[in-house]
């Protein structure tokens, strides 16, 4: 394997801040929710959500930058995501139901 380029590193690096970040709220998550503030807790978990999405992106477009195959298989794979259904149309998601008949 050939020797990462700056941009890769860069993106390593960044990612490793960010889940540093996400490890942080985390934490505040959790004790948020021992003291019974569950705002607070809500908050600090959607914020660690968030920090850790990023973190994943930016670990991808490391790696995507040092192959371009593994490049075309996000595009394909993104591509293949938009296009499914959302949870916000169930009736897509349900099977219709079989009848049996009795023998």
């Amino acid at each position: 394997m050939s020797e990462p380029t700056p941009e890769a590193m860069r993106r390593f690096e960044l990612a490793k801040h960010e889940l540093r970040l996400a490890l942080m709220f985390a934490k505040v998550s959790s004790t948020a929710y021992s003291q019974g503030k569950l705002q607070h807790a809500w908050d600090a978990r959607s914020k660690a959500e968030a920090v850790h999405a990023r973190a994943v992106e930016q670990l991808i477009g490391a790696v995507s930058t040092e192959n371009k195959a593994i490049e075309s298989m996000l595009g394909q794979v993104k591509e293949a995501l938009d296009d499914l259904p959302s949870p916000a149309e169930p009736y897509l998601w349900t099977r219709p139901s079989l009848r049996r008949s009795a023998v």
